[in-house]
């Protein structure tokens, strides 16, 4: 089966990914899970959607981070300035966990003075 390309961030992102670590869908389904190593292949080429609830067991076989993984996935689903407007909400969430502990850290160092 090929499909053309529907170039979308995620989908490009799953394809460099794919090429960064030199391997094929397939090896990347069988690790996330997947039953069918096709519905990866449909991702990477962008003619389906990466379901959120897959996001973390994707993010794990394409050994990237999974904030950014679910920022993609979001985006798929979220308009723009919605997901933006959500961000403000809890401007940390966007951020990866280290970075995350980082922030935590300094906002205790400081007594919360610049939360």
């Amino acid at each position: 089966m090929v499909l053309e390309i529907r170039a979308t961030p995620i989908s490009i992102f799953i394809e460099d990914r794919l090429k960064e670590l030199n391997v094929n869908y397939r090896d990347v389904a069988l690790v996330a899970g997947f039953s069918n190593a096709d519905a990866v292949y449909t991702m990477m080429r962008g003619h389906m959607k990466v379901p959120i609830d897959c996001v973390p067991a994707l993010a794990e076989a394409l050994c990237s981070d999974a904030v950014l993984l679910l920022d993609l996935a979001l985006r798929q689903f979220v308009p723009p300035k919605l997901l933006e407007d959500l961000r403000k909400l809890n401007p940390d969430a966007s951020h990866a966990p280290n970075v995350q502990a980082r922030i935590r850290s300094l906002h205790h160092a400081s007594n919360q003075a610049d939360a």
